[in-house]
């Protein structure tokens, strides 16, 4: 039991405070001055003395260990047996919060019931110890590993049996009628779901069917197409809108459901403006904007002047009753996962109409599936395209298009002298890379303009992290957090000063925090929050550089873009969607032109990924 981490969760976990008042810094004393063995001699004897001799201990640190182990034994003991079997994540409260006292029990009649929580090779390793190699519920349990595989890591909703015994086979070496045994005992308990000859775990199939049965049950609002066309033509400057935008809009607002996509400068937040104008004063509907990003919803807060939540608020902020009689807008749609559809639909009110936008070759979802894509591709609900460009010039909208097609264009070189438009910048390795776009960006901001670098990538070379700790040392010839640094919180989360937080929000660091903070930062949105030393090491990060991800939905004046060869993470989509985050140019650095090539030539993310979404519905 060497890292002890399970046993140290359940002293130090501060939401279930089973041990109120000892913390890290008492458990690391602790556990140096005593062995674990030695601790629950100590407990179990009820030696006050014993315990008192411990360093660090005071005596009512002595009290509520005492306290604590006599309610909570059946949990210390469950973490102990955790940590001895080498569970490397301090698993034990959830597991103990799930079954209380019978989790020993549960654990001991089925190890593979942990699954949930813990890794297959930890879970496997216990299994393995309790029974024979080839035994039903490990059989079951691998058949149902490999699925979330499926689903968690490779994004698809479904996969075929064929596909599902070799990825089995591969992780347990079971023969096809060891699979077929194990598969027939997944469909009978319902572990796995069977649809259309496909297989599906439960709370997909769960997700999907529910999404279908909303949109494909689409009702009227009652509003006529002449009434929406008299409402564009006398209202302000939506007579200016295009044909294809006053149909976005009717659709609208004659629909309970309804979405419209376009690439970036077609005009999507001014035909926006004219929907949410229209079910206020027609509908007499509440609007409610959101995305999935807090970036997201400050630029279209920005460009509409009207109060935009993230989908985490509108999800754990809002109340049912808060939506009753509105309209509520998904911008960047493609952003959108099954699970949250899934949970904004079930918690809207019959009373309430949804309209979907964004651009549906930007990159799907992180989860799995491809819900715009397969509600824009199947039509589901009225659907509108706006084809008309009015950001680009005609070379840049010709070379985005070449991009969606599978062609990468031979872009110019940027220079010095360069005007809007996408440029590259030919490197000799993703460390020249790095070192240009540390240039790059000190030129831009040192000219004051405004420029955000991207990455695909995160923790590698060439990715966000990398890059970050190169621009900040450039500027301030050291690591640690300076005033002015710009920064991205990175977890939907209450922080200890009870301000909420969004994955996502953007800021910069106001200075060192007040008295029992350790850094004060100004978010966007959020204003003014102190953040402690732990808030700040495991959910704060610099933003000289975002992610992809975490630059969808937003857009900057100048786009600094570093491609490493990443055969998982360069492809199509990304490439696409990270040129498209500009407003004026685009500088794309890289240093294999073959290599991105082929990657933008290979299918798309959208393509690559299965769903069973309206699929035989439609």
């Amino acid at each position: 039991m060497t890292k002890m981490t399970n046993l140290r969760s359940v002293f130090t976990d501060k939401q279930k405070n089973y041990f109120k008042g000892i913390g890290p810094a008492t458990v690391d004393k602790m556990f140096s001055a005593v062995s674990v063995d030695e601790l629950l001699r100590l407990l179990d004897n009820k030696d006050e003395h014993g315990l008192a001799q411990i360093p660090g201990l005071t005596a009512t640190m002595v009290l509520r260990l005492r306290q604590g182990y006599a309610l909570y034994r059946p949990l210390i003991e469950l973490a102990c047996y955790l940590d001895h079997n080498g569970f490397s994540k301090g698993i034990a409260t959830n597991v103990f919060q799930v079954w209380g006292h019978r989790a020993m029990e549960k654990i001991h009649s089925n190890p593979y019931r942990l699954l949930a929580l813990a890794s297959w090779e930890e879970v496997d390793a216990l299994g393995l110890r309790r029974g024979p190699e080839f035994h039903p519920c490990r059989l079951v349990s691998a058949i149902e590993a490999c699925m979330y595989k499926d689903y968690e890591e490779d994004k698809h909703t479904y996969i075929d049996s064929d596909n599902l015994f070799l990825a089995t086979n591969q992780l347990i070496g079971c023969n096809k009628a060891q699979f077929d045994h194990g598969l027939d005992l997944a469909l009978t308990t319902g572990s796995i779901i069977s649809i259309h000859g496909n297989l599906q775990v439960p709370a997909v199939n769960l997700f999907e069917r529910l999404i279908e049965k909303f949109l494909l049950n689409n009702t009227r609002t009652g509003v006529s197409e002449g009434v929406v066309r008299s409402f564009i033509d006398h209202t302000g400057t939506y007579k200016l809108l295009t044909l294809e935008q006053r149909n976005a809009v009717a659709n609208a607002l004659m629909n309970r459901f309804s979405a419209y996509y376009g690439r970036g400068g077609s005009g999507k937040t001014f035909t926006l403006s004219a929907i949410a104008d229209g079910a206020e004063i027609l509908l007499r509907k509440n609007v409610f904007l959101t995305a999935v990003s807090a970036k997201a919803c400050r630029k279209m807060e920005s460009e509409t002047g009207r109060k935009a939540f993230t989908i985490a608020h509108l999800l754990h902020i809002k109340k049912k009753k808060d939506l009753f009689d509105s309209l509520i807008v998904i911008d960047e749609a493609s952003m959108l996962s099954i699970v949250n559809f899934y949970q904004i639909l079930k918690k809207v009110p019959a009373s309430a109409g949804i309209v979907m936008l964004g651009d549906p070759n930007q990159i799907p979802s992180i989860e799995a599936g491809k819900l715009f894509y397969d509600i824009v591709r199947t039509k589901a609900v009225p659907i509108q395209e706006l084809t008309e460009n009015k950001r680009q010039d005609r070379q840049t909208d010709l070379q985005l298009r070449e991009i969606l097609i599978g062609k990468f264009p031979n872009f110019n070189d940027y220079t010095s002298s360069s005007g809007t438009g996408l440029y590259r910048v030919l490197c000799k390795s993703v460390e020249d890379s790095e070192r240009k776009a540390v240039d790059l960006y000190r030129t831009f901001t040192g000219n004051g303009e405004d420029v955000q670098i991207i990455s695909p990538l995160w923790n590698y070379p060439g990715g966000s992290d990398s890059i970050n700790e190169k621009v900040h040392y450039e500027l301030h010839h050291h690591q640690d957090y300076v005033k002015g640094t710009p920064v991205v919180w990175t977890k939907n989360m209450e922080v200890e000063g009870g301000i909420r937080l969004t994955n996502g929000s953007m800021g910069y660091v106001n200075g060192k925090g007040a008295p029992g903070a350790y850094l004060e930062v100004v978010f966007e949105v959020e204003g003014d929050v102190r953040l402690t030393r732990d808030e700040v090491d495991n959910h704060l990060e610099m933003a000289y550089a975002l992610t992809v991800h975490k630059a969808q939905g937003s857009d900057w004046d100048t786009v600094v873009i570093v491609l490493p060869k990443s055969i998982k993470m360069v492809d199509r989509n990304m490439v696409y969607t990270a040129l498209s985050r500009c407003r004026k140019r685009s500088i794309i650095l890289y240093h294999d032109h073959a290599f991105v090539s082929r990657q933008v030539a290979a299918l798309a993310a959208h393509e690559r990924r299965r769903s069973l979404l309206f699929s035989g519905v439609l």
